[in-house]
């Protein structure tokens, strides 16, 4: 029998436990989301082993602080960030989260409804990207922000210290707050919202590796399809343009582009249930945050979309 003093043993080797946990943060599809919600059982077993093996506590709460950042609550951004030590009455830090902000390299942030006190809710986020930033590079940022105002935080701020993000899904009020931030490594790249303006085709212009662009087909024109291929710095860009199936044509009188050119138009479609009665704009909209967070949408299967002058030539004027 072991000494009280001795700490318990595994049954078998380290390296083979963390291949099991490795294999427990897949998906069915073997793909490893951006992060679990609280209520998954993923997220129940990391905490349990947390509590109940001494000899894990420490990988476990690596392993929760790296795949189950799911913040859907004020409540649990400000209980985060006291846990990390970051005041809003700042709780001892255990010493299993010592440096964990280097295994914090996903998160969710999805926190709905608006208050009085939304500028709390921006300075805390703003807070909690700070201590972070540096690790993060995969991020869904979904939630709900009042336009920012003159005196409140710039809006700047929030993906300031985010200098290793490759892969960014983002809201139309979190945009708001985003859109004028540098993010040198970002790759991947989704809006969850229709239309694409002077502050995307900017952002564009400022992401040289960016590989992946998702937006929504509604919205898009010609002088859309232009600004992308006129603002991107990169060397090879995949836009994903999303919609039902039915709704997917040539947009009219868009450009002819070639195999070689740096910028490929695919089209992907949303699976329509079998009733078919919802909106079209919130179908889309659910289904890039669903795909986002699961960390499938880069990949979903595509095809390139048809020439306008090849549509026009096909079916006549």
């Amino acid at each position: 029998m072991a000494c009280a003093s001795e700490p318990p043993r595994l049954p078998f080797p380290l390296e083979i436990f963390l291949q099991i946990l490795d294999e427990v943060v897949k998906s069915a599809s073997g793909v490893v989301p951006v992060a679990y919600p609280p209520s998954n059982s993923v997220v129940r077993t990391f905490k349990s082993l947390m509590l109940v093996c001494k000899s894990l506590s420490a990988t476990a709460a690596q392993y929760l602080y790296s795949h189950c950042l799911y913040i859907n609550s004020e409540s649990r951004l400000h209980k985060l960030l006291r846990t990390l030590g970051n005041g809003h009455g700042q709780l001892e830090q255990s010493p299993w989260l010592a440096g964990i902000e280097q295994y914090m390299t996903s998160a969710c942030l999805s926190i709905r409804g608006y208050n009085k006190k939304d500028s709390e809710r921006t300075s805390a986020t703003i807070e909690l990207f700070n201590f972070i930033g540096p690790s993060l590079k995969r991020l869904i940022l979904t939630g709900d922000f009042n336009n920012p105002r003159p005196g409140e935080d710039n809006p700047n701020d929030i993906l300031s210290q985010l200098h290793n993000l490759e892969e960014l899904q983002c809201s139309y009020d979190a945009w708001n707050y985003c859109k004028h931030a540098t993010l040198p490594q970002l790759k991947r790249l989704a809006f969850d919202f229709a239309g694409l303006g002077q502050d995307e085709f900017s952002f564009l212009q400022r992401s040289p590796k960016l590989e992946v662009l998702v937006t929504f087909r509604q919205g898009l024109s010609a002088s859309c399809i232009d600004h992308i291929f006129e603002s991107y710095r990169g060397s090879d860009l995949k836009v994903l343009v999303v919609d039902v199936a039915n709704n997917h044509r040539p947009l009219p009188l868009t450009r002819d582009w070639a195999p070689q050119d740096k910028v490929h138009i695919m089209e992907v479609d949303v699976p329509v249930s079998y009733y078919g009665d919802e909106r079209e704009y919130n179908l889309c909209q659910m289904w890039i945050r669903n795909k986002a967070i699961q960390g499938t949408l880069w990949e979903e299967h595509s095809r390139p979309m048809e020439l306008w002058t090849a549509y026009i030539a096909r079916w006549g004027n």
